[in-house]
């Protein structure tokens, strides 16, 4: 969702570096590792002493409620006002809550179905989100070329094509 319909990269960063801080980490490096990744990870990555999903709670709130500058990309609506509904759907790192605010104050049309952190176990880069993404609009991962997603990680969608037998992708 981040750097693909939205720009939230200031809001992102200010919010791990209130809650880096607040758990006496190095705001840099918790910053550095939270881009993309289901927040509640990184947590107990981070501070596996504490736990993960209260301080999941804490973060979501922060990103919440940071709101500046969080920003639909150039293209996004119209691209997305040129497809059809049912043919596209979001996969995000972020939480149920935080993507309908972000996706909201984008002016994006929030899918009937989305995969969010919530919906699986195991984030990005893993195939997990992508195969659910996949399963909402009825295909099969080998029908999920690089023509129908797009990604924001080229590593990671080389290693998604890789485990979940999608075809269609070189790694040139």
């Amino acid at each position: 969702m981040d750097g693909i319909l939205i720009s939230s990269l200031g809001s992102v960063e200010r919010s791990w570096t209130k809650w880096a801080v607040m758990r006496g980490i190095d705001p840099a490096y918790a910053c550095g590792i939270a881009h993309g990744c289901r927040s509640i990870e990184t947590v107990a990555f981070l501070r596996p002493d504490l736990d993960a999903e209260a301080e999941n709670k804490i973060v979501e709130d922060l990103e919440i409620e940071d709101r500046e500058g969080v920003q639909v990309l150039p293209g996004v609506l119209e691209l997305l006002s040129a497809l059809p509904r049912a043919s596209w759907t979001v996969v995000t790192s972020a939480t149920r809550p935080l993507a309908m605010v972000r996706l909201t104050i984008g002016g994006i049309p929030i899918p009937d179905r989305i995969v969010t952190a919530d919906d699986v176990s195991e984030g990005k880069p893993h195939p997990a989100p992508y195969l659910a993404g996949a399963a909402l609009l009825g295909l099969r991962p080998e029908e999920c070329g690089p023509r129908r997603r797009l990604h924001r990680d080229r590593d990671d969608l080389l290693a998604f094509h890789r485990v979940a037998g999608c075809g269609g992708l070189s790694d040139s």
